[in-house]
């Protein structure tokens, strides 16, 4: 179901401490956000991307709740993706794991990033929030989408689109930071619904200081 709601090429990675069920949606919604507070949490991943061999930006949370109901019962489904401060951590090279002083460094980093990804993720944003059911397939036994896909996506200007059954476009972005020679690395991700689309998107100014430092 998950493959054929939204196109995407995130890395995912389990991390139930990150789940927010709570997350809000601005209140200018014609139609309300369904209230999921009380759901579990079926998967959680951060919304990155790779700059270099020692450096990847976080742009945010995707999070996927459900809500279980009678075994018989349609199953709903919510998918909720947010926006944080852009953050690129710095992550030192390591030539040699077996040294103590570099791996004890590396792991002190680790945790920094850790910790200011932690403070991050109580102060994101919402963007994007679909909601569909599931239904067993009597003669697979499988789950299949049960009715429509409902749609709230945040405009750029900051207004509410609803929309049903559209697709949910996600594309990496890129540009050239090379200083007047071709060098493309990513800087964003977009997400679109329609003709409208919203960009996650790193500080430019940053990318060519990183890549300036010796960034690959």
């Amino acid at each position: 179901m998950r493959k054929g709601l939204v196109s995407t090429l995130f890395v995912f990675c389990f991390c139930p401490h990150l789940a927010r069920a709570d997350t809000p949606f601005p209140a200018n919604c014609s139609v309300p956000v369904p209230d999921i507070s009380g759901w579990e949490t079926v998967q959680t991943s951060r919304v990155e991307f790779r700059i270099s061999d020692y450096a990847v930006a976080y742009l945010g949370l995707d999070v996927e709740y459900a809500e279980y109901r009678n075994p018989d019962d349609p199953r709903e489904f919510a998918r909720v993706v947010s926006r944080h401060i852009p953050i690129i951590p710095a992550r030192p090279a390591i030539k040699d794991r077996q040294l103590f002083r570099e791996t004890a460094t590396a792991l002190y980093t680790q945790m920094v990033e850790r910790n200011r990804l932690n403070e991050l993720d109580e102060k994101t944003d919402p963007i994007l929030f679909v909601r569909w059911r599931t239904k067993e397939d009597s003669r697979t036994g499988k789950d299949m989408k049960d009715g429509d896909v409902d749609i709230w996506f945040l405009r750029p200007s900051g207004e509410c689109l609803t929309a049903r059954n559209e697709r949910v476009g996600v594309q990496f972005m890129t540009e050239n930071v090379g200083n007047g020679k071709p060098r493309n690395v990513f800087v964003g991700v977009k997400y679109q619904v329609g003709d409208i689309y919203h960009i996650l998107k790193v500080d430019r100014r940053d990318l060519v200081q990183l890549m300036g430092e010796g960034g690959k």
